[in-house]
């Protein structure tokens, strides 16, 4: 399945799947928003750029996420 995304201009992807502490999660919230980044960075579907996960990856997870890595993470992406 190959050709599908014909764009030769770098995209970029941010998926942030965060929840808080304390509150009511929501179940599967952070497998879903992995297996969306992996969809996304597909070559063959989504042509994103992978940065991996990490403070300044393209795949955010967790409850220990704040303003300051979705930011941190949002500076990594070179805008034009």
């Amino acid at each position: 399945m190959t050709g599908l995304v014909t764009s030769a201009a770098p995209r970029h992807v941010l998926v942030v799947g965060a929840q808080c502490t304390g509150v009511e999660e929501l179940p599967g919230l952070e497998a879903t928003a992995r297996r969306l980044h992996r969809v996304l960075v597909d070559p063959d579907l989504g042509a994103c750029l992978d940065r991996g996960e990490g403070e300044t990856g393209s795949l955010l997870v967790g409850t220990a996420l704040g303003k300051e890595a979705v930011g941190k993470a949002m500076g990594a992406v070179p805008l034009k």
